[in-house]
């Protein structure tokens, strides 16, 4: 028996579905992935799954044996801090002289599809 089972899950963010007749099974011993676009409805459906959210159309059943958290993401940073300053706050990376970290903060940055580490927090995807 599988551990958790959706079946033909809706549910709609305003007047635009973010899935419709979603179905999915998860058997114990299996890894799951999930990936997305910012929007497609990724952390909604975990919070159906977990049983924090209804879905506006179908179910979802739980195993009696089956253990299941959700941790939610927080986005804990002001506003106008930047990704550069964050990086270099958590020690990242670590270096005694202000200025070598913020030319490898910004190397890194720039690795990771950051063109602008002056780019504040607030305006990036928290994920």
């Amino acid at each position: 028996m599988a551990l958790l089972a959706a079946r033909d899950l809706s549910k709609t963010h305003g007047a635009d579905p973010l899935f419709e007749h979603l179905s999915i099974t998860f058997e114990r011993g299996e890894r799951v992935g999930l990936i997305g676009p910012n929007g497609a409805g990724k952390t909604t459906l975990l919070e159906i799954l977990a049983g924090i959210e209804p879905p506006d159309d179908g179910f979802v059943d739980r195993s009696t044996t089956a253990r299941l958290a959700y941790l939610p993401q927080v986005d804990t940073f002001p506003d106008d801090v930047t990704a550069e300053r964050v990086l270099i706050d958590a020690g990242c990376p670590s270096t005694s002289e202000p200025y070598e970290a913020s030319v490898l903060t910004r190397k890194m940055l720039r690795r990771l599809g950051f063109e602008d580490g002056d780019q504040a927090v607030s305006q990036l995807s928290g994920g």
